[in-house]
């Protein structure tokens, strides 16, 4: 068979006499299985054979009393079990063969406790009694206490479940996920809140059917010796695996599946090194009632695959739920493993109908992957899911993924977390080094339609790649608002048609738009058409977006013809309707915006523009690169720039804050040492009806742009009204503080009065020199005299030559009046090699 068992195994029950087993059978087809050894509660059987033929039986003619029935398979053979095994009473029953169990697609189970199939080669008991199954030869030890583990060997055999598939119908699994369990057949059932263990090597569902109602169902795969502790519990046994390093393979095919809903659903436990979901395989969790849901928890060490089918009939995946009407509520969903790949047409989702709050949905990987090649069918997605649905009531539940890299690639793919009824929904959170979506109509999105709030948007990664297509959503559709988005990474990187960070206020909405705030190390690029955007369509405000970076550059277009507004690479906060749009505030290093890049807090509707606050070292604007504060009916938008070093603007750049209409234009504040406009770059305010906005700009250096009442084909600053006022243009170029570099010196040293007299004036490269005996007067205002004495005789020296050396003459300091731009963008300033000056612009002063 797939799974390598080995043997001829015979459709018969045969006790191998080491125990007091008895099996009787009048047709070789239904058996009775009577006697065995007895200890306390405990109920002893030893088989060479273990086989039920098709539609056959094994029935155990037990006591009532009894709490646990083991029955060993001691021979040489894989149990093929295709009917009905059945005990008396609440007997838990431990069947063990350690070559190997195939449970047919007829196989059933009629017992009152729990169900625990096992390759292991021992079963531990708390007293440290074992009752071992290959030294059948010696005669056993058998305990009265309660069993406690399973020992498997160094070569576990592999456990199969074969039958016809689960039967599993769906209208529209995107947005109508509503499952209907009505023709899936039980397979292999306990009764509710009893436990269904499957513990071996590797272990096959195809096409089989697993139920325990509101129980517990245990698959553990093991690949090596070593004990799996049995744990007693309310709902029959826990299974642990601490002293276990290497895990086998369990695998689901041809729509197998796994359910273990009830009035509040049951617990799932998987365990194995690579777990692989496929072909419309379910992994169903319900809670029908007002009892609290149980939790699912998967570990694989080495990888899980969840894979639909090409044909799209069903989708494969895990299912967890509130039923329509229940209260309970949902459990958790763990996966932990090396690798997740989700693909095809595949599903993990947490969701509520009733009253009762959602679980959360936890990954936590070193790589998770989604995928999906499969044509588009109109009906199903990929995706990882927590949602409140339309009669919901209660909180949805959070999405929590923790990776080292998390991919998706291809279309139609969706990790989302949404509200379609009353209950809010739940947040999700993504810690991760590297976070790429390529492909188109694949986003991680925060919605709310109905009245509950979208959750929030939280992202930890260093590295995050938007790609053709691939999007981060905050989306409120009815009265709920839209959930914030945050992210902190060290790079993002946004390209490409429809990729990007959005959040929206759809035109029926009520709710007020999310904020988009971003936290960026390194570097954000947005190029090709990409774009941050919050757009209110409907009653509510647009978000703000907040920006933080040490560089941004927004450059290019898509390829596709049309405004700026919908093809540039952008960053923007745009209203359509009458509400205001929101304010974008970017504090940043170097801004680059480039090849038709765009910045804008508009308003094409009736609805206000709002701010755009640019805090920066250098503010590069280059071919046709803009920022915008444009309105078209409401109050205006207004732009704030502080550039430390230099603000530049070249081939045909732009600031604007126009206004159409009667809108009146917005205000321009600019701060820079520097200001250079090449080649048309404009600053405008203008309006048509309304009034024009003011420019305000304050700088050391204005080159490049003039002052014009109208736009030309030079560089231009513009506050002009066709119809309404012109705006105020105001430049201050006096921005030299004038107690710079001074020091304050004591006060009442000294009376200066006749200390500083004024003197002549001294031109540039002039000099004053004075010869003779009597030298200066010790002021300008007493005249020389020769009446005073002096004594000209020679002195006495000693002789000798002395040599002095020349001075060496630096040149003169003078002020710079060129700036020049480097190649590498830095701002230097220059002045000519010769200044001359007017000898009537600078006074000396002379001193006595």
């Amino acid at each position: 068979m797939a799974l390598g068992f080995q043997g001829s195994a015979q459709t018969q029950i045969i006790s191998d006499g080491t125990l007091s087993t008895r099996v009787t059978s009048a047709d070789n087809q239904n058996f009775v299985i009577e006697n065995g050894d007895r200890t306390g509660n405990n109920l002893f059987h030893s088989f060479s054979e273990f086989s039920i033929p098709t539609n056959g039986s094994a029935v155990f003619n037990n006591a009532t009393t009894l709490e646990n029935i083991f029955g060993r398979i001691t021979g040489n053979n894989v149990s093929n079990i295709d009917g009905l095994i059945q005990a008396n009473g609440i007997a838990n029953v431990f069947l063990l063969n350690p070559h190997g169990i195939v449970f047919g697609e007829n196989a059933s189970l009629n017992i009152g406790g729990s169900f625990v199939a096992s390759t292991a080669e021992t079963i531990l008991f708390s007293d440290t009694v074992e009752f071992h199954v290959t030294d059948a030869a010696t005669a056993p030890l058998l305990a009265v206490s309660t069993p406690v583990g399973l020992g498997l060997g160094d070569n576990p055999g592999p456990i199969a479940v074969l039958g016809p598939g689960h039967g599993l119908t769906t209208d529209f699994i995107a947005f109508s996920p509503v499952i209907r369990r009505d023709n899936r057949p039980m397979g292999l059932q306990v009764n509710a809140g009893e436990t269904l263990a499957l513990i071996g090597g590797d272990i096959l569902l195809e096409g089989g059917n697993l139920t325990a109602n509101q129980g517990r169902i245990e698959l553990g795969s093991v690949a090596q010796s070593g004990m799996v502790s049995l744990i007693p519990a309310t709902n029959g046994f826990t299974l642990g695996y601490a002293t276990i390093d290497s895990f086998g393979d369990l695998t689901f095919t041809q729509a197998a599946s796994v359910d273990v809903s009830g009035e509040g659903s049951g617990n799932l436990h998987f365990q194995a090194g690579n777990l692989a979901i496929l072909e419309a395989s379910a992994i169903i969790s319900y809670v029908l009632g007002a009892e609290q849901g149980g939790d699912v928890r998967v570990r694989a060490s080495e990888s899980v695959e969840i894979r639909g089918s090409q044909t799209g009939v069903f989708p494969s995946g895990f299912f967890n739920q509130g039923e329509l009407g229940s209260t309970g509520n949902v459990g958790n969903l763990l996966i932990e493993t090396g690798r997740l790949e989700i693909a095809e047409i595949a599903v993990i989702s947490n969701r509520i109908a009733g009253g009762g709050n959602g679980g959360s949905l936890t990954i936590i990987a070193n790589e998770v992957d989604l995928k999906n090649d499969t044509p588009f069918s109109g009906r199903f997605v990929t995706s990882l899911s927590t949602q409140v649905l339309p009669n919901g009531t209660g909180q949805g539940g959070d999405l929590v993924i923790n990776a080292g890299t998390f991919r998706n690639f291809g279309e139609r793919i969706f990790i989302e977390s949404s509200t379609l009824g009353q209950g809010d929904a739940g947040n999700i959170s993504i810690q991760v080094d590297m976070l790429e979506m390529i492909g188109e109509v694949s986003a991680i999105t925060a919605a709310s339609t109905a009245e509950g709030k979208a959750g929030a948007i939280n992202l930890q990664v260093d590295t995050l790649r938007l790609v053709n297509g691939g999007q981060f959503n905050s989306v409120a559709f009815g009265q709920g608002d839209g959930g914030n988005i945050t992210i902190q990474a060290n790079n993002v990187e946004l390209a490409g048609f429809a990729s990007g960070i959005f959040a929206v206020t759809a035109p029926d909405a009520q709710g007020n738009g999310g904020t988009i705030d971003l936290q960026i190390e390194n570097r954000l690029q947005i190029e090709a058409g990409a774009q941050i955007s919050t757009t209110s369509f409907g009653t509510g405000e647009a978000g703000d977006i907040l920006l933080q970076a040490n560089e941004i550059e927004v450059r290019g277009a898509t390829d596709f013809v049309g405004p700026p507004a919908l093809t540039s690479s952008q960053i923007s906060a745009i209203s359509n309707s009458a509400f205001p749009a929101g304010n974008i505030d970017i504090t940043v290093e170097e801004l680059r915006v480039e090849d038709e890049g765009l910045i804008s807090v508009s308003s094409l509707g009736l609805g206000d523009a709002s701010n755009l606050t640019i805090v920066a070292d250098q503010i590069l604007l280059r071919d046709g690169g803009m920022l915008q504060a444009e309105v078209a009916a409401g109050n205006q938008g207004n732009i704030f720039l502080n550039a430390d070093s230099l603000l530049f603007m070249d081939g045909g750049a732009l600031i604007s804050t126009n206004a159409t209409n009667q809108a009146t234009g917005g205000n321009i504040t600019i701060e820079s040492p520097v200001i250079l406009g090449l080649n048309n770059s404009d600053i405008v305010a203008n309006a048509v009806q309304g009034d024009g906005g003011n420019i305000e700009i304050t700088t050391q250096a204005l080159l490049g742009l003039k002052f014009r009442d109208f736009l030309t084909p030079k560089s231009d600053i513009t506050a002009s009204s066709q119809f309404g006022l012109d705006g105020i243009v105001q430049i201050d170029t006096s921005t030299l503080e004038p107690n710079q570099g001074l020091a304050e010196l004591p006060s009442d040293v000294a009376d200066p009065s006749n200390q500083i007299f004024t003197g002549c004036l001294v031109a540039a490269d002039s000099s004053l020199t004075v010869s003779g005996r009597s030298s200066l007067p010790d002021s300008p205002n007493i005249p020389n005299s020769s009446a005073v004495w002096e004594d000209w005789r020679p002195l006495e020296t000693e002789e000798g030559t002395a040599t002095l050396s020349k001075p060496v003459e630096n040149a003169p300091l003078t002020e710079a009046t060129n700036v020049v731009i480097a190649a590498n963008g830095h701002v230097e300033f220059v002045s000519p090699s010769e200044t001359l000056m007017n000898p009537n612009q600078l006074s000396c002063g002379g001193r006595s």
